[in-house]
């Protein structure tokens, strides 16, 4: 047995895997990231995680190496938290390298509330992305998300007439007043990549409307984009995160990249290929 836990920025999911990666037992709670939880929420959150009391775990955390002092500090409270259990901090990127491709060669694609593509040949991994959503993160939730708060800025400004998108909105906000926004997705000043990301469930209900078709296209034209630099691609494209479920993207990015596929498990899996490949069960 062995547990993987994929923490990103929006939640925290735990998975009990058996010997054959099929789940036993599985948890989702709120972010256990730094940018979204204090150390003592972060701790009790991966206390909670323990979905038995003897499995090696296996760890993917949003972020994870991006710094020294982001790493040192992840790895300061897993380990508060797990005290002597056998466990493996991984990347978030690692794990869905290893959920997607497994033991190919190929491209993963995430796009979550960010995007980032990997090429993995053999040894290597040539990256496209990841820049992260003040220089990049094309294609992904938060600029979807983003494009469509500020078409409802300018319906709330009376710059441009007002569709079905306005009211929704209002009701995915829960908002009495459009200037409420601004506290939904700002936090002290800070961005709430998060927040603004989760706007971008409404392209799908509403894919029908012009200004909606317009954004996803342009965002599909991107994802193409960062694709072809690779050069020639490969027959494996997959693609995993939060942006698999809107139907209505995935076929634009299909008709752009006909061998991309969405994969086939969720993003936490890969922490039970790292486990078998390493033998940890």
């Amino acid at each position: 047995m062995l547990i993987g836990i994929d923490v990103g920025g929006t939640k925290t999911k735990a998975v009990l895997f058996d010997e054959q990666g099929r789940s036993v037992k599985d948890i989702t709670l709120q972010s256990a990231h730094p940018m979204c939880a204090t150390d003592e929420q972060i701790v009790s959150i991966l206390e909670q995680c323990m979905l038995d009391d003897r499995s090696p775990v296996v760890i993917g955390y949003a972020g994870y190496g991006k710094s020294a002092q982001m790493k040192e500090h992840i790895s300061s409270l897993v380990h508060e938290a797990l005290q002597d259990r056998n466990v493996v901090i991984l990347g978030d990127i690692d794990t869905a390298v290893y959920s997607t491709l497994q033991e190919k060669d190929g491209i993963t694609l995430i796009l979550g509330t960010g995007s980032i593509a990997l090429y993995r040949k053999g040894e290597t991994l040539e990256r496209r992305g990841g820049w992260g959503y003040v220089l990049g993160d094309e294609g992904s939730g938060y600029v979807i998300g983003l494009a469509i708060l500020k078409h409802f800025v300018k319906q709330a400004d009376h710059r441009t007439g007002k569709d079905e998108l306005y009211d929704a909105v209002m009701h995915h906000y829960h908002l009495d007043d459009p200037s409420q926004l601004i506290g939904r997705v700002m936090d002290e000043g800070k961005t709430d990549r998060t927040g603004i990301a989760s706007a971008s469930v409404l392209s799908s209900t509403y894919a029908h409307l012009p200004v909606i078709r317009e954004i996803l296209n342009e965002q599909a034209d991107q994802i193409a984009e960062m694709l072809s630099s690779f050069g020639t691609l490969p027959e494996t494209i997959v693609v995993t995160g939060g942006m698999i479920h809107n139907t209505v993207y995935m076929d634009l990015l299909k008709q752009r990249i006909p061998q991309i596929r969405i994969a086939d498990h969720p993003q936490v899996y890969g922490c039970y290929v790292y486990g078998r490949f390493h033998q940890m069960i």
